[in-house]
């Protein structure tokens, strides 16, 4: 169940906040340092890993994870994103 609406970009609306900030809490809530998350107030009925396949393109992985992060977190999942770097396009 979807809890409450998302705004969707096509792009950041300022330059990506860092971790540790009040800026990454108010937008990303309780992250781990590794990608995952469970809610706090609620048993997570369901577990779900995401793994994305990335290749020299930061701008996109930022506007994913910028919307993916919320959108996960409003149906009160545990998640963990694993960002998986492709080297033969010798970028990671």
């Amino acid at each position: 169940m979807l809890l409450g609406s998302l705004l969707v970009r096509q792009t950041l609306p300022g330059p990506e906040p860092e971790p540790g900030t009040r800026e990454f809490a108010d937008w990303y809530g309780a992250v781990g340092s590794g990608g995952g998350y469970s809610p706090a107030d609620c048993e997570a009925r369901r577990r779900v890993a995401v793994v994305v396949p990335y290749r020299d393109r930061e701008r996109h992985l930022s506007l994913l994870l910028h919307h993916l992060h919320p959108f996960l977190q409003r149906q009160q999942a545990e998640y963990q994103v694993s960002v998986q770097c492709m080297p033969d396009f010798g970028v990671c």
